[in-house]
């Protein structure tokens, strides 16, 4: 690869001219600091305050896999034990048009905070390209507060 992109006609095909190098510190640096970062403070923070929260993620995603995911948000705690309480709530499918976004366990807290775990099924890391009207609908339903009761109404 490295040739083929320092080749100078491909260069020129391309309209760049700097020298390709597969790594650079310089650009990793400045970009690592946004990436990997504990976010669990600022999400019981939302949840403490009584808001709403969603979290989405693809079954096939091999960069934050579910597994994980599914892990920190069961063991959210902040002034309530979110992740605990949302454990002890099953997931069910959730479908719009007729087509299955995923498995969700959702719920409303005291405080009237709600929190959301939905595993898209069938989805890579970026959840949009895989399943696009499913996840604006269900993201419209999250703004709205409908998916909460969507998941009420199918709760055994």
């Amino acid at each position: 690869v490295d040739k083929f992109l320092n080749d100078q006609k491909i260069q020129k095909e391309l309209g760049v001219s700097k020298k390709w190098q597969p790594t650079n510190s310089e650009v990793y640096n400045a970009y690592n600091k946004y990436t990997a970062y504990n976010t669990t403070y600022f999400v019981t923070s939302l949840l403490d305050k009584g808001l709403k929260v969603l979290v989405m993620n693809g079954d096939q995603d091999y960069i934050t896999n579910f597994g994980g995911t599914e892990t920190w948000v069961l063991s959210l705690k902040g002034a309530d034990t979110y992740g605990e309480k949302l454990r002890g709530v099953p997931a069910v499918p959730v479908k719009f048009g007729g087509v299955e976004l995923g498995k969700m366990r959702a719920l409303v807290y005291n405080n009237q905070a709600r929190l959301a775990l939905i595993e898209v099924t069938n989805s890579g890391h970026i959840i949009p390209y895989y399943k696009p009207s499913e996840v604006q609908q269900g993201f419209n339903a999250y703004l709205s507060g409908a998916l909460w009761k969507r998941a009420l109404l199918q709760m055994p």
